[in-house]
């Protein structure tokens, strides 16, 4: 590609610095909405969120606005270095010369791509736990469980990556004419190995898992399940607590597979009417098929992506829109996932609100479980005051940036659940 831009790729630039102003518009909008809203405590959070505490969850949301929008500007920055100069032509040229194989070239270009930017992100990740989750007094990591955590991710990401492109490309090298619908059925069985596999073999290498010791607490776990209809392989416990303060609990496994996996952290910090509140909100993902829904949603829209690709590569409209010197379809690919990424933009607020809807339902399942709103708004309330969690986001922000709905709409919510 030439020093000159065309028109098509000047379009495309100006959404990109477009979106990402419009971003960094929002957080700066919904950070003036939290300094104003500081000293609004809700009824339900006075004796967990001191006005001190809420100077400090400002403060916390501030640095990670502040850093999120360094992080972001560099890596914008990189990204249109990349494909708006002759460096995108140059980088892929050196791997498509020398009359390499297809499935060959294609694997080391992207596997480069992948351990540049891996590589590129290091002192964000660093900065981000070692000063600011570090600083709040969320971080609990070594330096030397990190420097381990990073090259099982990169061991890890490079030999599943090297997996699922050799194969998609070995398929599209064998069948040009049809080979989306073949790499759909790739992609899905793909998927499913992973999601069967994550809990044996992925997962155990970055926690150590120990059976729930709590008799009582498993009692009742027990109990509440086959109220709800939901059948455990089993009820473990991570050693979340070397890595982090934050709290979490959550089902993994598909099948038989299923497991609930509490954070110890969470466990300590809350009793037992609010841990099991949180595990019937968990639940209620399970008994409303939610993850069953996501990823039939996810299938069903990759299929629709990959004939997308399909026919937009096939056209050769690509190269007349973002001309690349020596462009085949490996540079098609990345000019593409640029392209859907911008896309993809407009569709966040959409997958954020059927996300937060789905949260309700699991609020509403929890409810019906227990019987009140007493358990899991005062788990709410534990889990917003100690992680530092804002309480009143601008509308807007939450449009984009909330996968729950906000912590006082769900308090709301299940309080009016009592009234009815």
């Amino acid at each position: 590609m030439g020093a000159a831009m065309n028109t098509y790729q000047l379009i495309l630039l100006g959404i990109f610095l477009a979106e990402f102003a419009f971003a960094r518009a929002l957080s700066l909008i919904n950070y003036a909405r939290l300094k104003k809203m500081i000293g609004v405590i809700p009824p339900e959070f006075a004796e967990k969120l001191s006005g001190e505490k809420s100077a400090r969850a400002l403060r916390y949301h501030r640095d990670k606005m502040y850093f999120g929008f360094a992080e972001n500007v560099f890596d914008s920055i990189v990204l249109a270095g990349f494909l708006f100069t002759p460096l995108f032509g140059w980088a892929h040229g050196i791997f498509s010369a020398g009359g390499m194989p297809f499935v060959a070239s294609g694997l080391l270009f992207f596997l480069t791509l992948t351990v540049v930017s891996t590589l590129l992100e290091i002192p964000f990740d660093l900065y981000f736990t070692f000063a600011i989750e570090k600083r709040y007094g969320f971080n609990t990591m070594t330096p030397g469980l990190w420097i381990a955590d990073f090259f099982k991710s990169l061991i890890l990401n490079l030999l599943f990556s090297s997996a699922l492109l050799a194969g998609a490309f070995a398929i599209v090298h064998a069948s040009p004419g049809y080979w989306w619908i073949i790499l759909w059925a790739f992609f899905t069985a793909y998927t499913l190995f992973i999601l069967y596999i994550a809990p044996y073999v992925i997962e155990p290498l970055f926690n150590k898992y120990k059976p729930l010791d709590d008799p009582g607490l498993e009692q009742g776990i027990r109990e509440l399940l086959d109220k709800a209809g939901i059948k455990v392989s089993k009820i473990l416990v991570i050693d979340a607590s070397k890595r982090t303060g934050h709290t979490n609990a959550y089902f993994t496994g598909i099948g038989r597979n299923k497991r609930i996996v509490f954070y110890d952290t969470l466990l300590t910090q809350m009793d037992r009417e609010e841990v099991l509140s949180v595990l019937a909100h968990e639940a209620g993902h399970w008994k409303h098929g939610h993850f069953i829904k996501r990823l039939a949603g996810m299938t069903a829209g990759s299929a629709v992506l990959l004939y997308g690709a399909f026919a937009v590569i096939g056209s050769g409209i690509l190269r007349t829109v973002f001309p690349v010197a020596g462009a085949d379809f490996f540079t098609d690919i990345v000019v593409m996932g640029f392209i859907g990424s911008l896309a993809m933009f407009f569709f966040t607020p959409l997958s954020n609100y059927f996300s937060r809807r789905s949260e309700r339902q699991a609020d509403r399942f929890a409810h019906e479980m227990t019987g009140s709103s007493g358990g899991l708004v005062s788990a709410l309330v534990k889990l917003s005051a100690d992680n530092l969690s804002t309480l009143h986001p601008h509308p807007w922000y939450a449009m984009f940036h909330y996968s729950h709905p906000p912590v006082l709409e769900r308090i709301a919510f299940l309080k009016s659940l009592d009234r009815k």
